[in-house]
């Protein structure tokens, strides 16, 4: 199994001098540990308008800066937003060509497809009931765009969303044929779809039980039996996002405010990308809905039950409505979710060898999020990659 680091870029208030600056700089640093301690792919999101939860709105840049700071872990963006008012084709395969080259090949390209939240910034019209459909088309049709332009002489393309007239992509990647692809994922059919297509798979584990990873597991591994692949790079991987926290001791990560850090996340997140709600309740539980947009923006709690049966969803629930937690008795029931990496190396380390042998090709770890300090992401780091990474890879 590989592991990787995922960043948000995330910078929450009360704000630091210089937040915006101080969001770049601790990336590139932690980017540069990284390197040194054998992590094989830094990897960032693409998030627009996003205050406090993200900086990361134009990766393309911010990896071509880790790529220049590094000497060899990959660089990977996930994903590309790739409807065409976002995103063109041919941008997405100029930049990600660029990027390679400067990386001296070392660039992962993952697609993903624009929530709410951004269709609404970029003005996308298609309602959501249809959107969800038409952008997976899209997606599917930015693949075949990408690995036409990549690897031919000249190239064009005619089709539903997006007409282009006979050229050539000056420049090409670095990398031959091209660069491996990857699709972002949410649930059962995105994961079905992404193996169908011959791309890798990154998926979030929410804090969700190993019996879903193992689901997940299983179904992208019947797409690429049953599918074929898209692109002219076979990438047979699944790889998930977890949270990640390690430190000396238990009481180390409660004196963080690991715990608080990954409820702000999980709160933030539905509000700031126009998401119900539910569906990460619903991730939780083992048993994931199709992604949903916000019904109503203004009951964005909806029923939180603050006695809801599931210990998780009931902490979670009574934090977000203002009541009063016990951070020991928090730390207590998050630490018993063996997808959550938080606490002492002993620790994580059976937690990671659990993971492992539920079908994890990549462990894409997020260490700065919510309120943790960039000295205790890259002291997570640290530990991660010093005493546990070595006996699994």
């Amino acid at each position: 199994m590989l592991f990787d680091i995922f960043s948000e870029q995330q910078m929450i208030k009360p704000f630091p001098a210089n937040h915006q600056r101080k969001a770049f700089t601790d990336a590139i640093e932690q980017a540069q540990l990284a390197d040194r301690l054998g992590f094989d792919c830094w990897w960032q999101t693409e998030h627009h308008g996003a205050s406090e939860f993200s900086y990361s709105s134009c990766p393309e840049l911010s990896l071509t800066a880790v790529a220049l700071a590094t000497e060899r872990i990959r660089v990977g963006h996930a994903g590309v937003l790739v409807q065409h008012e976002v995103n063109h084709p041919v941008r997405i395969a100029e930049r990600t060509s660029v990027i390679d080259i400067l990386s001296q090949g070392r660039m992962e390209v993952g697609l993903a497809r624009a929530g709410v939240g951004e269709r609404l910034n970029f003005n996308i019209t298609s309602d959501s009931s249809a959107g969800a459909d038409e952008s997976m088309e899209e997606l599917e049709d930015v693949v075949d765009i990408l690995t036409k332009a990549w690897t031919e002489e000249r190239f064009s393309f005619d089709g539903k969303f997006i007409h282009i007239p006979d050229m050539e992509l000056v420049p090409r990647p670095f990398q031959s044929p091209h660069p491996r692809l990857w699709m972002t994922t949410q649930g059962t059919d995105a994961v079905y779809k992404a193996g169908s297509m011959g791309l890798g798979a990154i998926g979030l584990t929410l804090m969700a039980p190993l019996s879903l990873i193992s689901e997940l597991r299983a179904t992208y591994d019947r797409g690429l039996a049953e599918g074929t692949t898209r692109s002219k790079v076979h990438n047979p991987q699944f790889g998930m996002f977890t949270f990640a926290h390690v430190t000396e001791t238990r009481e180390e990560a409660i004196e963080n405010g690991a715990i608080a850090a990954a409820m702000w996340f999980i709160e933030a997140f539905p509000p700031t990308f126009k998401i119900d709600r539910e569906m990460f309740m619903s991730f939780i539980r083992g048993k994931p809905t199709a992604r949903a947009d916000m019904k109503n923006i203004e009951n964005i709690l909806g029923n939180a039950d603050p006695n809801d049966p599931h210990p998780v969803i009931r902490v979670l629930n009574r934090h977000a409505l203002g009541m009063e937690v016990d951070w020991e008795e928090a730390y207590d029931i998050f630490d018993a979710i063996p997808t959550v990496l938080m606490g002492d190396v002993d620790t994580v380390r059976k937690k990671v060898a659990t993971i492992k042998d539920h079908g994890m090709d990549r462990l894409l770890t997020i260490h700065q999020f919510g309120g943790l300090s960039h000295e205790n992401a890259l002291n997570s780091i640290r530990l991660l990659g010093e005493e546990i990474m070595p006996k699994f890879v």
